[in-house]
């Protein structure tokens, strides 16, 4: 499809060249124009011919005119000087108008010169010994240039500076005369380098030392470009004036001195200096422009540019741009500066400069910029310019991002100028510089002897494209350049890397087509430089370029054609082809064969030749046309791609030299013969030949008649290898490129023509390899070699790197013509034919010679899923390991994700560093491909991914490696990728890591990393091969397989984990492994695991890939099953299983009814994604279809672009059966009830614009009638095949409005799904679930929702699940149209709590898998894995199968063990067991398919002292998973948490009046309340108590009837301990309501997935446990050292408290301390101040309980009411808000609004855990906000026992003195917290807070 939009592009060219060139003025009818006279000697204002005015008054009087304009107005200069004194101002107040212009010209046969310059008289000998004139001059007179004669002279100039040292300040020099140069500050460096020239001016010379101008000087040593060496050479000193033609100013003494040329008399000599820097200004606005002005005629001369005089000197950066005087800290391309021009408009519109003359001019001739349209500069001659002949545009961000488009710069021609001798001064300028603009057209100029390129286009070197360093999600303006027919030849004389034409950054659409570029110094004719992209690079020619290259890249971003160039032997072709499509392009031996028509038409036109007159050649006469033009004879002149024509033989007076064809009108190609084959052309297509004959004096003859043939169209299907890159190569050693015949190169084999071939020179055994340019399916390969020249044996190798080779496919006994061979679907993106036999001289076929390599895929698969790289083309860096930016070698960070394997990155120095890519946001992808060159890699690295770009997690640590391919499997969700050296720390340079490629891949891939396993016939388990066990068929990694020890048959089973989708199954077994037995291979799947249905049966299997389609079905399982039979069968064992995929395509189905309306227009649209894409040159749109109806109008689709057109409405789109792309075209011929694929080419006009909205479509008009078509693989690939987006397909999208029309919308339900499969709760715990309706737009949603168990788990109309009690149940939701369900299952389970971690801090060992003791690695011990540490981890020292062991130091009963392993190494199976006396172990768990990150298992409660983990796999080096490194093991008892009742305390009025009934609430946990007791008496349901849920009411009747006294009520449950419910029953006295019984706090547990350091990791210990083993002295005190308060001490202390407490009584008294407290405890006096601030309160029996445990809701609640926190209350968020008592939920509500608690991970608050003191201090810290401490701070005896999350709020209490520890210097963080250590610390805050 290729050629299709080739030849469109260049057709469209032709036109352009054209019709391109119209200059939009308004037309007007025809009036004689009012003409104005000015003269340099002009006074007055008459401006008549007889008295002319001045130049000034001439415009004057054109504003008293030009108000209403009915005519043009001419101002008609006078020839002579018009010496200007200050710049000639034009505005808006000048322009035409109502559609008349006003012209400033040349009066007819006269030279108006403007002039900026002052003539230097009086000049004197000097100096007669050297010959030096001097001439006095004004004080005043500062000048750069000086021009005697008219002819530029030199300002005196040596050479470098001697013996030179640079400095920071400036230099030192040996040359110590130069302290006692005159005038030092007017010396100037100049300092050339590479592309630039930059100035800068001495401030002093002080013996050997000088010192420069600033800023000058730091700025040409900034990084903003080439930073300045030493001075090249030294200005501007009167002790350098040496040389014939050199001048020098003195301006102290005020003298200018000049040496003469030979045959200059300075006695009448012409001596001018420019003074003036602008000439001539125009400034218009956006609102009011300058416009239709014309400058014709006139000569602009002599004026200069001061800067580079002063301390800013000229830092020169790229084309006359420079540093501005104060550069920002980082300098960007948008901060660059213009040089100005000595002609400048701004904001100028339909302004006209013809036949003008730009002469001596000391900066830019001509600047054009700031919003210029329409405008034209044709036909000027530019010579002699210091600086830019001309400049259109500028770089700034209203210039590549206009906020309006008036602010664009577009549609301005430079048409028909004569260039020569710019960059006079300045080197580093060019002939014409192109900025940010649009449809401008730069054509047929002429440019000559300039010392840099010629013409240059873009700037900001990608920085401001869209995606660029700047992140710009735009593109700029830049569109639609054209660079056409244009000579230009000897440029870059001066300067290097540039070229004749010179482009950077992203131009859509830009064209350079017909340009002649001769004589061109060093690097290009062409060159597209950094970020280039959207180029169309079409019939230009480049010859006598030695030196330089005929095109030349760096860094060009490609989506570039480069079509139908000619070139001459002159110079070589920079082949970096991978950055453009290269098609029909043609080296010639004689540049006399190179096309006359393309060079005669290029340059000046034939009105403006006199411009630059050329000699008129002797011979003038054309040879003849030649006859008889017609088809080959003798061969097939026509196939689908080729024709070849022959012709008869033209006459000439001298010599025929050579022929040009021309398809179309179009020269696509060159020849000395008289037979020519056109190649490159589409299948089925009628094209227009015709040839013509040219001589050596480019005289060309008329073209035949044109002969009309159409190509064939043989073939449906695509080679995939047409016209691809490739190579040619020797077997031995692999790799070494073969040298070929002349003409004989490897293209030849790829060309599509079977007349030209590739053979080889010298060698047998060679091999050809063609690069797809991405992986796809291939199926079948045709090979077409010579009948007497072939490879008796060779085979077919295939390879996704084009490093790693597999043979498909060994052919034997060919004898030469065509060998096609068919195979199942393999995926590849390298394919080489390797020549076997002959392998040396006189064996059957001599040699192979390859006419044809063809490849293909025949429609019965796709590329897999897997092979979207997400990392192709996004934006990449490299750092060095300290963390500096890099600019890297070779090709920079893009080669990083090019997807091409032949170009890489490398840091500049020898460094260990590493390299990111941003994939532009987070992404889900399961696979990491990195690959180094074999010849520049790092043993050592680490593969790293990260959501922020900041803190990375490792996926993958790699040792040992020795370059290639290394690919990392595993889910993962990030957004950048890093891939980092580790060693050598210190390479040499040149042998640190580069990196080729890193691709990144989401395989969609279902089968990957599942469970699988092997079995026998009879369900048993297979014995496999070590290291080839049945996961290695799952892994993603072809190269691994499964096999058995020998069993046949056997069976291979997967678990997906879950019912899926599925309509596609993938598989590569191995190849058979004798011929006398065959393979048969079964494909079945199940959903339950038990009834399997079989879906294909393979016999005679040859190996390879098999691909599997079927329509789609439910499955959870899939089995192959695996036998070998013949007559003698070898073991099935031998038989290998490489890789099982299985796939779910996206296919969407359309099945709509037209109505029996009157729609003239029906058309049904059915959005299907919004995914965003711009399309560039040459993408392809691409996607499958399969008619189901045999009508027109279906089938197709459309895109909606950002600007609101769609496809149908471009008119230009069509397939590869030349269907227009409009979505009501015809596709009912192709066939139906078949998979069809269709390509579409993007056009031109859709290039560089966005599509947001894909849609599928139906266009028919014919009325009831039913339409059906599916669809999948909606794609776009880009120039190179690649696939650039893959559209996901939504067929629940809803139909939008304006989108459908004569269609019947089907608005029934097709299905339901349910947002979640499995949930699990905890009783009490509720969860909703959500049902999506597809289509989104049914009408009917209702849906019914039922439970198989509502005992356990119920579910209300509105989806929401309540959890009742322990076990499962089934949730159906059920559609009432059409009765579609689905289904979750809810698993219900009951509250725990959890024992401290037994295994924190054990004694931990390793051992071998054969028992003994393993060594492991310094500083990862065992104890490692149980330190509490998640950071650190254990390791064995190189043994695989490794076992991790703790003891526990008693039989301790468990039933919960859950641990962590590192990502990066990791058992990918594993054993968790258990036993009593370290003898014998019982399995407890066990893991398969591990990939590293945390475990869990949970199992019946069992008592063991030890706990062993087993790694199992890997079990050797090189497997997955590497080596077990485990983090962390911790070991708990879980029980359940026992029926409580809340409040536990009441009092209820017996006045029957007042009196209430009573509310207690219950948690179950899963138990029922079996009685209430009362003294021994039980109570009565429903008579004296009622129980609704969890809510037990006692009524107010039976407690009525109970006497005035204290009431103990005993509830009894199914399980647990009794509860006690105490009412005090009063009769008419008002008794204050005791308030929430508990009264001790409760800490918020941390959350082990929060950042929180509250927080505890699941793996580290439990903070709210206590420690069994942690000592408990008999009276925490937790202000250790202080004694306890006795009665003296009392009343002070006592005061402090009631001054710093918060309470809203105005005094408080000291009440009278509980019985249990004495008043010699050491909390006795927090204990009673508590009481009387009504904190807490004493127990009914008159207790406190000083030393009780405090559970988390009774701390909660005393914390929040002791600081009277405003914070919402309410119910809190928990799972078990019903576990949590009614009295403290406000007080937990209000501690999670604190910020001061958040819950456990699993959504639980855990009420009645105890408070661990660690847990204590957290909470104290965060209600105070303390600034936290650092850990290492606390010096604790037990501090490495405190918890990591705990240890900065401990060390930030201990700092504040609110908590110290117990005795003997312990802190005892996970002992329980006592009711007395909890007041004391409350009392304690309250303290501090005040």
């Amino acid at each position: 499809m290729r050629k299709k939009w080739i030849s469109f592009i260049i057709l469209s060219i032709m036109m352009e060249c054209c019709t391109g060139f119209i200059l939009h003025v308004p037309h007007v009818q025809a009036s004689p124009n009012i003409q104005l006279f000015v003269s340099p000697e002009g006074t007055g204002n008459a401006c008549s011919l007889a008295d002319p005015c001045t130049l000034q008054a001439g415009r004057d009087k054109v504003r008293a005119l030009n108000a209403d304009m009915t005519a043009n107005i001419d101002v008609l200069l006078r020839g002579g000087t018009y010496e200007l004194t200050d710049t000639f101002e034009l505005t808006s107040e000048d322009s035409g108008h109502n559609g008349y212009q006003i012209s400033y010209k040349a009066y007819p046969g006269e030279t108006p010169v403007l002039s900026g310059g002052t003539v230097i008289s009086g000049w004197t000998l000097d100096d007669i010994t050297a010959n030096i004139y001097r001439a006095p001059v004004a004080a005043s007179l500062e000048t750069r240039q000086l021009y005697v004669n008219g002819q530029r002279a030199e300002r005196a100039k040596g050479g470098a500076l001697p013996g030179v040292q640079k400095t920071e300040s400036g230099y030192t020099t040996t040359d110590m005369s130069m302290k006692d140069w005159g005038n030092i500050p007017d010396v100037e460096f100049v300092f050339r380098k590479l592309w630039t020239e930059s100035r800068c001016g001495v401030s002093v010379i002080a013996d050997g030392m000088i010192t420069m101008d600033e800023p000058c000087f730091t700025m040409v040593n900034n990084t903003r470009s080439v930073q300045a060496d030493n001075p090249t050479w030294i200005e501007n000193a009167y002790e350098l004036l040496d040389e014939e033609g050199e001048w020098y100013l003195d301006r102290t003494e005020h003298f200018l001195y000049y040496k003469p040329r030979a045959g200059e008399d300075m006695t009448s000599a012409e001596v001018i200096a420019p003074v003036l820097e602008t000439l001539v200004r125009g400034t218009g606005t956006l609102e009011d422009p300058l416009e239709n002005v014309v400058f014709e005629g006139l000569t602009f001369a002599y004026a200069t540019w001061l800067q580079p005089n002063g301390l800013f000197g000229f830092r020169d950066i790229q084309a006359g741009f420079m540093s501005p005087h104060e550069p920002p800290p980082v300098a960007y391309s948008y901060t660059d500066v213009k040089m100005p021009a000595n002609v400048s408009i701004s904001g100028g519109r339909n302004l006209r400069f013809e036949r003008n003359t730009f002469v001596h001019l000391g900066a830019v001739g001509l600047n054009i910029d700031y919003g210029a349209q329409d405008n034209l500069i044709q036909g000027n001659i530019f010579r002699d310019i210091s600086g830019n002949a001309i400049m259109l545009g500028d770089v700034k961000q209203e210039d590549y991002h206009p906020s309006v488009e008036a602010r664009a710069v577009d549609r301005n021609t430079i048409k028909n100028n004569f260039i020569t001798k710019a960059g006079a001064e300045y080197h580093g300028s060019v002939g014409i510089w192109i900025g940010y603009t649009k449809n401008t057209i730069v054509a047929h100029n002429e440019l000559t002897d300039l010392p840099y390129s010629g013409i240059s286009t873009g700037w900001g070197w990608g920085e401001t494209d869209e995606g660029g360093s700047l992140n710009y999600t735009i593109p700029t303006i830049v569109e639609n350049n054209k660079v056409l027919n244009n000579k230009i030849w000897n440029t870059m004389h001066t300067l290097i890397d540039g070229a004749g034409i010179y482009s950077l950054s992203a131009d859509r659409n830009q064209i350079i087509s017909g340009n002649v570029i001769s004589d061109v110094h060093t690097h290009g004719a062409i060159y597209l430089d950094n970020n280039s992209r959207y180029n169309t690079v079409t019939n230009n020619v480049s010859l006598d370029i030695a030196g330089s290259n005929h095109l030349f890249f760096n860094g060009n971003k490609g989506n570039t054609l480069l079509a139908y160039n000619f070139w001459d032997q002159s110079a070589k072709l920079y082949d970096n082809s991978k950055n453009g499509v290269f098609v029909g392009n043609q080296f010639v031996d004689d540049p006399l064969t190179l096309p006359a028509s393309i060079i005669n038409n290029a340059g000046l036109e034939a009105a403006y030749k006199d411009l630059n007159p050329s000699a008129i050649p002797t011979d003038t006469e054309a040879p003849t046309v030649p006859a008889t033009l017609s088809l080959i004879e003798g061969v097939t002149a026509v196939l689908d791609n080729s024709v070849s024509l022959h012709w008869q033989a033209s006459s000439d007076n001298t010599a025929v030299t050579g022929y040009e064809i021309l398809r179309d009108g179009i020269v696509v190609g060159v020849t000395t013969a008289t037979a020519f084959t056109v190649r490159n052309l589409e299948p089925g297509r009628t094209y227009a030949f015709s040839v013509a004959a040219r001589d050596a004096a480019l005289n060309l003859s008329s073209s035949t008649p044109a002969l009309t043939v159409t190509t064939g169209n043989q073939s449906n299907l695509d080679n995939l290898a047409y016209n691809k890159k490739v190579v040619a190569a020797y077997e031995s050693p692999e790799g070494r490129e073969a040298e070929m015949h002349p003409d004989r190169n490897p293209e030849n084999a790829v060309d599509g023509d079977p007349l030209t071939y590739a053979a080889s020179i010298n060698e047998y055994a060679w091999q050809q390899q063609v690069d797809l340019g991405s992986p796809q399916n291939i199926n079948r390969v045709v090979v077409k070699m010579d009948p007497q020249y072939y490879a008796s044996e060779f085979d077919i190798r295939t390879s996704n790197d084009g490093i790693h080779f597999t043979t498909i496919k060994s052919v034997v006994g060919f004898t030469g013509g065509t060998s096609e061979q068919v195979f199942d679907d393999t995926q590849t993106r390298y394919v080489r034919i390797v020549a076997v036999k002959p392998d040396g001289p006189n064996q059957p076929g001599n040699q192979m010679v390859i006419y044809e390599l063809e490849i293909y895929n025949d429609g019965s698969g796709n590329p897999a899923p897997s092979q979207v790289n997400l990392a192709l083309n996004k934006p990449a860096r490299a750092f060095y390991i300290g963390g500096d930016n890099i600019t890297t070698k070779t090709t920079g960070y893009e080669a990083i994700v090019d997807d091409d394997l032949t170009t890489y990155a490398q840091a500049p120095r020898a460094s260990v560093w590493k390299a990111a890519v941003d994939l532009g946001f987070a992404t889900d992808f399961n696979q990491i491909k990195v690959t180094m060159p074999l010849t520049a890699y790092t043993t050592d690295f680490n593969i790293e991914v990260s959501l922020n770009g900041s803190t990375y997690s490792r996926v993958s640590e790699v040792t040992g490696f020795e370059g290639g391919t290394f690919t990392v499997y595993g889910p993962q969700n990030a957004r950048y990728v890093r891939v980092a050296a580790v060693a050598p720390e210190h390479p040499l340079d040149g042998e640190q890591m580069a990196i080729a490629e890193i691709g990144v891949y989401n395989t969609s891939n279902l089968s990957i990393e599942r469970a699988a396993t092997a079995l026998n016939e009879d369900g048993s388990g297979t014995t496999m091969l070590q290291g080839h066990e049945a996961a290695k068929a799952n892994d993603g990694n072809p190269d691994t397989f499964a096999q058995s020890e020998g069993q046949d048959p056997w069976h291979w089973n997967l678990d997906m984990g879950a019912v899926k989708n599925i309509n596609q199954i993938r598989l590569f077994a191995g190849t058979v492994p004798d011929s006398s037995v065959h393979a048969d291979i079964r494909i079945a799947t199940s959903v339950d695991g038990v009834a399997f249905t079989d879906l294909e049966q393979v016999t005679d299997f040859a190996g390879g890939w098999k691909t599997i389609r079927f329509e789609d079905r439910n499955a959870q399982y899939v089995r192959v099953s695996l036998a070998i039979t013949g007559d003698s069968p070898t073991a099935g064992g031998n038989l290998t299983l490489n890789e099982v995929e299985v796939y779910h395509e996206n296919v969407v189905e359309i099945n709509q009814r037209t109505t029996d309306s009157n729609d003239m227009d029906r058309y049904y649209y059915q959005k299907v994604s919004s995914q965003a894409y711009e399309f560039q040159a040459g993408d392809l749109l691409e996607y499958e279809f399969m008619l189901l109806s045999d009508e027109a109008g279906i089938g197709g689709i459309d895109i909606v672009a950002a600007d609101g057109k769609r496809l149908k409405e471009q008119g230009d789109w069509v397939d590869q059966w030349h269907i227009a792309g409009n979505p009501a075209s015809d596709l009912s011929a192709q066939g139906q009830n078949q998979w069809l694929k269709r390509t579409m080419k993007v056009p031109s006009s859709m290039q560089g614009r966005t599509a947001n909205a894909w849609l599928l479509a139906m266009e028919n008009d014919k009325p009831l009638t039913e339409l059906k078509v599916k669809v999948k693989n909606l794609l776009v690939r880009n120039v190179y095949g690649k696939v650039a987006l893959r559209i996901k397909m939504d067929d629940n999208l809803p139909v939008e409005d304006g989108y459908i029309q004569g269609y019947s919308l089907d608005t029934a339900v097709k299905s339901v799904q349910l947002n979640k499969k499995a949930v699990d709760l905890l009783i009490g715990d509720t969860e909703t679930l959500a049902a999506t309706i597809v289509p989104a737009y049914a009408l009917n949603k209702q849906m019914v929702w039922t439970s198989s168990h509502p005992d356990i788990a119920d579910v209300n109309q509105e989806g929401v699940v309540t959890a009742i009690q322990a076990g499962s149940a089934i949730i159906t939701a059920t559609t009432e149209d059409g009765g579609f369900s689905d289904q979750a299952e809810v698993k219900v389970g009951v509250h725990t709590t959890r024992s401290g971690n037994y295994a924190l801090n054990r004694p931990a060992k390793a051992y071998t898998s054969g028992g003994t003791d393993s060594t492991t690695h310094p500083g990862h011990e065992p104890g490692k894995a149980n330190d509490g540490d998640l950071e650190t981890f254990a390791a064995s020292n190189m043994v695989y199968a490794w076992n991790w062991e703790v003891d526990l130091e008693q039989v301790r009963p468990v039933n919960f063990i859950q641990g962590r392993m590192h990502e990066a190494g990791y058992a990918t199976e594993f054993d968790i067991v258990g036993s009593v006396n370290g003898q014998t172990y019982q399995l407890l768990g066990h893991y398969v398919n591990f990939t590293g990150g945390n475990f869990a298992l949970r199992f019946p409660t069992q008592s063991y002292r030890y706990i062993q983990v087993k790694a199992l796999q890997p079990d050797g080096p090189g497997q997955a998973g590497s080596l077990m490194f485990l983090n962390e093991v911790e070991v708990y008892k879980e029980s359940p948490m026992d029926p409580t009742v809340t409040p536990t305390h009441a009092t209820f009025d017996r006045n029957i009046a007042k009196a209430t009934d009573l509310e207690v609430s219950l948690f179950l946990n899963g138990q029922t309340l079996t009685s209430i007791v009362n003294d021994g008496d039980e109570l009565e349901k429903n008579a004296d108590y009622t129980i609704n849920g969890n809510i037990v009411k006692l009524k107010k009747e039976y407690l009525s009837s109970l006497p005035p006294s204290e009431v103990q009520f005993s509830f009894l449950f199914s399980a647990g301990p009794t509860c006690i419910y105490t009412v005090s029953l009063t009769d008419s006295t008002s008794i204050p309501d005791p308030g929430p019984e508990p009264e001790s706090p409760n800490p918020e547990s941390p959350n082990p997935e929060s950042p929180n350091p509250e927080l505890p990791n699941p793996e580290s210990p439990n903070p709210e446990s206590p420690n069994p083993e942690s000592p408990k002295p008999e009276s925490p005190n937790p202000e250790p050292g202080t004694m306890p308060i006795t009665k003296q001490d009392k009343g002070e202390h006592e005061k402090q408290v009631e001054e710093h407490a918060v309470t809203n009584e105005a005094s408080v008294t000291t009440s009278v301390l509980p019985t249990d407290v004495p008043e010699s405890h050491w909390a006795a006096i927090a204990i009673s101040k508590a009481i009387g601030l009504g904190i807490v309160k004493g127990y009914p029996d008159g207790t406190f309980q000083p030393t009780a445990a405090v559970t988390r809701a009774e701390f909660v609640t005393i914390l929040i009411r002791s600081l009277k926190l405003d914070g919402e209350a309410g119910s809190p968020a928990f799972k078990d808000l019903s576990a949590i008592p009614v009295w403290a939920r406000d007080s937990v509500a209000q501690a999670v609004s604190a910020g001061i608690i958040s819950g456990y991970s699993d959504g639980s608050f855990r009420p009645g855990n105890q408070i661990t003191r660690a847990e204590m201090a957290v909470m104290i810290a965060k209600a105070l906000k303390l600034p936290l401490s650092e850990p290492y701070k606390l010096t604790f005896e037990d501090s490495e026992h405190i918890p990591m999350w705990a240890k900065p709020y401990v060390s930030a209490v201990y700092a504040a003195a609110l908590m110290k520890g117990r005795g003997n210097n312990i802190f005892a963080p996970q002992s329980e917290a006592t009711r007395a250590e909890a007041i004391f610390l409350i009392l304690s805050l309250l303290e501090y807070k005040q």
